[in-house]
């Protein structure tokens, strides 16, 4: 049997979680000033500028190999813009319920990614069975009726393709930083990000135009948190916890967000979660302990 997790892999995973979950509280605080376009582009360039001066102090600054920029390019395209703009795409012809929902089959395709592609991430079947059980119990947070907001007609299916699009490019990411020789982590986030913002500016430039005034400093709040917690900071600790536990385990922050999102409400906002959700809250408990935990062999085994 495989030895069980580091205590630091579940820290990390906790900590990653806590970051990308404050990411939707900070955008929407950023959207009531500027267009996502902008949003973006504006969260790349802070997660940047945090992160430069941080390579410098914690990182190994070195000059990048030319084998590295291709990778460096890869996962800032396919991990930070293009599935923000095809994710948002699709949200505006689907309800955001179903939109999470799907997203959340990330992480079952990067186990099967992962399965072909990584060494050592096999596809056992208690580890399927309990990512299965963990996408169950997100459903259940979500409210199972988004699953009755399926639509049949031709934008809504293009648009739920493209969510789950979305989604095979955050797999697909998550195998490439695997995957990619090795790079100090914090070079590595400084570079991503820093690409990500050089790719997003003239597509928002050509897109829609920059915000003609000021926008509110609430919005400069929202921009400025995304992008040192859901961008800065997590990509530093994703990076971390690829290397450390492989991108099936990392995979299962996009289970946690939810139940963080719920206990969020419950402890800042006073809200009282529905019997759903907090059936959902145990489902993704049982699986991630089915998929993760490592059980005892009886002696007949």
């Amino acid at each position: 049997m495989s030895a069980p997790r580091p205590a630091a892999a579940w820290i990390d995973l906790g900590l990653l979680t806590a970051c990308w979950a404050s990411g939707f509280t900070f955008t929407a605080m950023a959207l009531e000033g500027m267009s996502p376009e902008w949003v973006v582009v504006f969260r790349q360039l802070s997660a940047t500028l945090m992160l430069i001066p941080l390579a410098f102090i914690f990182g190994k600054v070195t000059p990048i190999p030319r084998d590295l920029w291709a990778w460096l390019i890869a996962l800032a395209i396919i991990g930070d813009v293009a599935p923000f703009y095809v994710i948002s795409w699709g949200q505006q012809h689907i309800e955001s319920g179903l939109t999470s929902i799907l997203v959340t089959t990330m992480p079952l395709m990067t186990l099967a990614m992962a399965h072909i592609f990584v060494p050592g991430e096999r596809m056992t079947a208690r580890r399927l069975l309990g990512f299965v059980v963990g996408l169950a119990g997100v459903a259940l947070i979500v409210g199972p009726e988004a699953l009755t907001d399926i639509g049949v007609s031709e934008i809504e299916i293009i648009a739920q393709l493209a969510v789950l699009f979305g989604a095979i490019l955050f797999a697909a990411n998550a195998i490439i930083a695997r995957k990619m020789p090795a790079m100090d982590i914090w070079m590595r986030a400084a570079m991503v990000n820093g690409l990500a913002f050089v790719i997003a500016l003239p597509f928002a430039w050509s897109v829609v135009a920059p915000p003609a005034s000021f926008p509110g400093w609430w919005s400069i709040t929202g921009v400025v948190g995304t992008g040192i917690f859901a961008s800065g900071l997590a990509t530093v600790v994703y990076f971390r916890l690829i290397d450390e536990a492989g991108p099936t385990f990392m995979s299962m922050t996009n289970y946690l967000v939810p139940p963080v999102a719920l206990v969020a409400g419950v402890v800042v906002l006073g809200e009282s979660p529905s019997i759903w959700a907090l059936l959902g809250l145990a489902l993704i408990l049982v699986g991630i302990a089915v998929a993760e935990l490592k059980w005892r062999k009886s002696a007949s085994e």
